[in-house]
């Protein structure tokens, strides 16, 4: 997913009121984006739909709405996975159990 093009054509084709339509029908608090401008509100709901694995969600809403927009294919993109940090890593007996129910790595 090319998130600048997206980003860009959601800044052009959408007004404010109409980002938070789209929010709405996502089931997303468009105040709880962080920001302030139109273009942060828009680049935090890229990042926040990417995030939650909602983005066919959005894109599926984009092209419904603005038809004649040619959207990047955002559908395929997996979720964001964040790598895992030193504060939900520990080590136990022969393995490491990382936090959250991502991963479990066992020892022999």
């Amino acid at each position: 997913m090319n998130k600048i093009n997206l980003r860009q054509l959601l800044e052009k084709h959408f007004n404010k009121s109409e980002l938070r339509d789209i929010c709405f029908e996502l089931d997303i608090d468009f105040e709880n984006l962080p920001g302030q401008t139109k273009r942060d509100k828009v680049r935090e709901l890229i990042t926040f739909c990417h995030r939650h694995g909602s983005s066919p969600k959005l894109q599926t809403n984009l092209r419904k709405l603005r038809p004649a927009v040619d959207w990047p294919d955002i559908a395929d993109e997996p979720p964001y996975t964040p790598p895992a940090t030193a504060s939900n890593i520990e080590k136990r007996g022969g393995g490491i159990n990382i936090s959250g129910g991502k991963v479990t790595i066992k020892g022999d």
